[in-house]
C-alpha cells in the first residue's frame, strides 16, 4: 500500500506541477487590463455622454416606451427601476448606434439581457429585434450581429478550433 500511495503522490505532484505551469504561462499578465489598455491606446472606447445628451435620450426613451419600441421598453415595468435607471438599455444602444457611425463600424453585440425589449421569436426561435436592426442600419449603414455570451463563446470555439466543455455543449 505504500507503494500505491506514493505512486498516487507522485502523479499528483506531476499534475500539479504541470497545471502550475501552464497557470503560470497564460496568466503571467492580466489580460483583461491589457485589452482595455490596448483599446484606449486605439481610441476604441465609447466617448463619455454629456449630461443634455443623456437627458435627451431619456425624452426619446419616455416616447419610445409608450409605444414598445426597443430596446428597454421592459425596463419602463419595472417598478424598481425609477428615473435614468430604466433608459440604461437605450443610452446603451444610443452611444453604439453613434461610435459605429462615426467609424463607421459593423457591430457584434453580446448581451444576456433576453428579454423581448432586445430579442423577439421568430419561428420559436430567439432572434436579436428586428426594428433594432433596421434601426441600426438605417442609423449607420452597416450590419449588426448580436448573440449571447454563450452563443459567442460556442462560435469563438469553433472559429479558433477551441474543444468546447462538455458543460458548454
Amino acid at each position: 500500500k505504500i507503494n500505491e500511495i506514493t505512486e498516487i503522490f507522485k502523479n499528483y505532484v506531476e499534475e500539479h506541477n504541470v497545471f502550475q505551469e501552464t497557470n503560470n504561462s497564460l496568466f503571467s499578465e492580466d489580460k483583461v487590463i491589457k485589452f482595455f489598455e490596448n483599446n484606449c491606446k486605439t481610441d476604441r472606447l465609447l466617448r463619455e455622454l454629456s449630461i443634455d445628451e443623456i437627458y435627451l435620450i431619456c425624452q426619446d426613451g419616455a416616447k419610445r416606451y409608450k409605444e414598445n419600441v426597443p430596446p428597454g421598453f421592459e425596463d419602463d415595468k419595472d417598478k424598481k427601476k425609477q428615473g435614468i435607471d430604466k433608459y440604461n438599455d437605450l443610452i446603451i444602444w444610443k452611444e453604439l448606434l453613434k461610435f459605429c457611425k462615426e467609424n463607421d463600424s459593423n457591430l457584434i453585440f453580446i448581451t444576456d439581457d433576453l428579454k423581448k425589449d432586445w430579442w423577439e421569436l421568430e419561428e420559436s426561435k430567439k432572434v436579436f429585434h428586428r426594428k433594432l436592426v433596421a434601426e441600426f442600419s438605417k442609423n449607420t449603414g452597416k450590419k449588426i450581429i448580436a448573440l449571447n455570451s454563450e452563443e459567442f463563446y460556442l462560435n469563438m470555439s469553433k472559429i479558433l478550433n477551441i474543444e468546447i466543455p462538455d458543460k458548454f455543449s
